[in-house]
């Protein structure tokens, strides 16, 4: 096994045993999260599949892409944690914790898909 297999292994492990209250499910090398969908009549949450890797810059992806302002159109997470912030060091337990409060707390600041940015500022009743 590679030194990265066995390093998520165990923090698969570590996080079974012992995890905060995160809306998440960890099925082997996939993160299950709730998301809302646009129903007109009533929100409804359904499961969005995140491949995750840690390799190169460290980067997320949402399969398939999911309409939220921090989202970017192709799927991809914009999270300081990620990207040019990306450390070695990170774990999945950061990790997962830090895509839940994103999900959860909007980040205007930095919006990563401009469609879904307006319409959750402007029309926030249709977001």
């Amino acid at each position: 096994m590679s030194i990265a297999v066995t390093r998520l292994t165990e923090e698969r492990k570590q996080w079974r045993k012992d995890h905060p209250f995160v809306r998440c499910l960890v099925v082997v090398f996939m993160v299950g999260f709730l998301r809302k969908t646009n129903d007109k009549r009533r929100r409804v949450y359904e499961y969005a599949y995140l491949g995750m890797w840690y390799s190169g810059k460290g980067e997320c992806q949402f399969t398939p892409p999911i309409p939220h302002p921090n989202i970017f159109p192709s799927g991809y997470v914009c999270l300081s944690l990620l990207g040019d912030g990306w450390k070695p060091a990170i774990t999945l337990r950061q990790l997962l914790v830090g895509i839940q409060q994103l999900l959860d707390e909007t980040n205007l600041k930095s919006p990563a898909n401009h469609e879904m940015y307006c319409m959750f500022r402007y029309r926030s009743v249709v977001y």
